[in-house]
């Protein structure tokens, strides 16, 4: 009898041996492995079923096109929680698992308004948590009407909409749990950012500092360039030619190149006021030299054709008295009057104008 029992207990501790090495005769389940587990027993929604999705969104690209539109880039990002994809029964862990397509899964299928062109941007990101939430997230740029006018270009601003819905009714969703705009080298500049509900508005302003630098600054220099030759002698007939000319056509041509991708509107924008003010000021410079010079001229064949009556003149000269040969004052010449006009009213009155579109364009744009 105690034979027997002996010899069980020892099948029995030989068993209970074994039973440890039973257990990791199975390998580790891998993402893969979970993720084609969860996909062929998966089932999609009933049409009744209510799924609370949390959105969330990010602008991080204006781009720098020059028209009435909004060209943003977004990276959406959109949480949801599927208790048919949960593995903590697999494998318990922190780490998500991804899967390639989101169209293996239901998803809330996201949707803007108002857009007239849109573009996805790389790979869709669709990650399974444990627990069973799904997080989808997806970058896509898009083409949006913007609240603005172009009268004031470049010193314009725009309001940028977004009203986000889903085309999905079983997604259940009220307002955007996050929208941020990212810090980023754009020609546009944010100056306000809310959300309302499921709508995100964004204020721009458009950054100056590329038009400073081609336009506004270059075109100012060369008009006070123009008036150097006010200043010197009606006689400097080639210089002030020179001058003026090269002045003219150098801001003529800077207007062209800048004005040549520029949207045409049926109605003046800032721009093409400033175009105008550059121009109108050098021209006008121009043609008072041109006058002063031809003044000058006719002056100078005037000298020539008196040359012949010098000789009769130093005759009646000897013989007269010494103080009837002082010579009188002789009046002001029409080029040196010119001169002396453009000096003051040119200057004067760019100033002027320049403050007039200070008041205009730039104080309401800085506000």
């Amino acid at each position: 009898m105690s034979s027997i029992l002996s010899v069980s207990q020892q099948s029995h501790l030989v068993s209970s041996d074994e039973e440890p090495d039973d257990l990791f005769t199975d390998p580790p389940w891998t993402d893969k492995r979970i993720a084609e587990e969860m996909l062929r027993k998966y089932r999609f929604p009933n049409s009744n079923t209510n799924i609370s999705v949390s959105v969330s969104v990010t602008i991080e690209k204006i781009d720098s096109q020059i028209d009435d539109l909004c060209h943003l880039q977004l990276l959406v990002k959109q949480k949801w929680m599927e208790p048919q994809l949960a593995y903590k029964n697999l494998r318990d862990s922190i780490h998500p698992i991804k899967i390639r397509n989101v169209n293996y899964i239901w998803n809330p299928q996201l949707a803007i308004e108002g857009i007239q062109e849109s573009q996805m941007v790389g790979k869709d990101d669709v990650l399974l948590y444990s627990n069973g939430i799904v997080e989808y997230m997806y970058r896509k740029k898009i083409d949006l009407p913007a609240e603005h006018e172009m009268w004031s270009f470049p010193f314009d601003k725009r309001n940028c909409s977004l009203n986000f819905g889903n085309e999905d009714v079983r997604a259940s969703w009220t307002y955007l749990s996050g929208a941020h705009v990212s810090e980023h080298e754009s020609p546009w500049k944010v100056v306000e950012s809310s959300k309302l509900g499921k709508k995100l508005s964004v204020n721009l302003r458009r950054s100056l500092s590329t038009w400073l630098w081609s336009l506004y600054i270059p075109t100012t220099i060369l008009v006070f360039c123009s008036w150097i030759p006010l200043w010197l002698t009606s006689e400097s007939q080639t210089s002030r030619s020179v001058l003026n000319a090269t002045a003219f056509f150098t801001i003529f041509i800077i207007v062209l190149i800048n004005l040549k991708e520029i949207p045409r509107t049926s109605y003046l924008k800032a721009v093409d006021i400033w175009c105008m003010i550059v121009c109108v000021f050098p021209l006008l410079a121009l043609i008072q030299s041109t006058m002063v010079s031809s003044a000058a001229y006719k002056k100078r064949w005037q000298q020539i054709l008196k040359t012949d009556d010098n000789e009769e003149k130093t005759r009646w000269l000897n013989e007269t008295p010494y103080y009837a040969q002082l010579p009188a004052q002789r009046p002001k010449s029409c080029a040196k009057i010119m001169d002396y006009i453009f000096r003051v009213a040119l200057p004067l009155t760019f100033c002027t104008a320049v403050c007039l579109y200070m008041i205009t364009f730039i104080i309401p744009y800085s506000r």
